[in-house]
């Protein structure tokens, strides 16, 4: 993107975490910009980096993305859906997180692109599908399976919280963060002494993600209780 004049509002394209969190790191260090992230709907991964001038007011609506209804395939995994997408000769920048419901999928891209994916997406394998763009619907991401359980830690260190939450040695997950394993917040992270805090998102690469939901205070021991969500 180029954002040139600074009095309407620019957009990247649709970005993955990792690429998300390093570019929005390096933007706030070096410069002072106001930006908001969005991908579609509620529980996106994928989001673009709008940057608007300082006296317009955020709105998700002005996103540049497109909301694609795929109905008719069911049973299709998140590769059959998105392979067929990038199939119609769309860049992969272009395709943000794909919801995928019983019978029907919600598929987010950029909005320029919309219109040539509902014209030329028929059909997914051998299963014809039916593509239409709908508006005003308010989506969230579909249930996937969660595990919300307290550990005790003896510090909030990056390496003792994975240790417990991976059940691993804490020798092991200090080598994985070491290893660039690791990402706080969608950054990797390569000092086992960083601290986290509360509503910080730690993805481990090879074991899943998990997020610090509540720090609980001290025990009597001294070491603190959290509460943690693994996906």
């Amino acid at each position: 993107f180029v954002w040139e004049t600074g009095d309407i509002p620019a957009f990247t394209e649709l970005l993955d975490p990792v690429r998300l969190g390093k570019i929005t790191d390096a933007l706030q260090k070096e410069l002072s910009i106001k930006m908001a992230g969005y991908g579609g709907g509620e529980g996106c991964e994928r989001r673009m980096i709008g940057f608007f001038p300082d006296y317009m007011e955020i709105d998700e609506e002005q996103f540049p993305i497109a909301s694609i209804e795929i109905t008719g395939g069911g049973g299709l995994t998140h590769r059959d859906y998105l392979g067929s997408i990038l199939g119609t000769g769309i860049d992969r920048g272009l395709v943000g997180d794909i919801f995928i419901f019983d019978n029907r999928a919600v598929a987010f891209v950029s909005e320029k692109i919309s219109g040539h994916v509902c014209g030329l997406l028929t059909a997914i394998g051998r299963k014809p599908v039916h593509t239409s763009l709908i508006k005003d619907v308010f989506l969230l991401a579909p249930f996937s399976d969660k595990a919300i359980f307290d550990i005790t830690v003896s510090s909030l260190r990056i390496d003792s919280i994975l240790s417990k939450a991976f059940n691993m040695s804490r020798g092991k997950s200090a080598k994985l963060i070491e290893a660039e394993k690791a990402y706080l917040n969608w950054i990797c992270i390569r000092n086992p002494s960083k601290e986290v805090k509360e509503g910080d998102i730690i993805t481990l690469r090879g074991s899943g993600r998990m997020i610090v939901k509540s720090v609980n205070g001290v025990t009597k021991k001294g070491n603190i209780s959290l509460t943690v969500e693994r996906t």
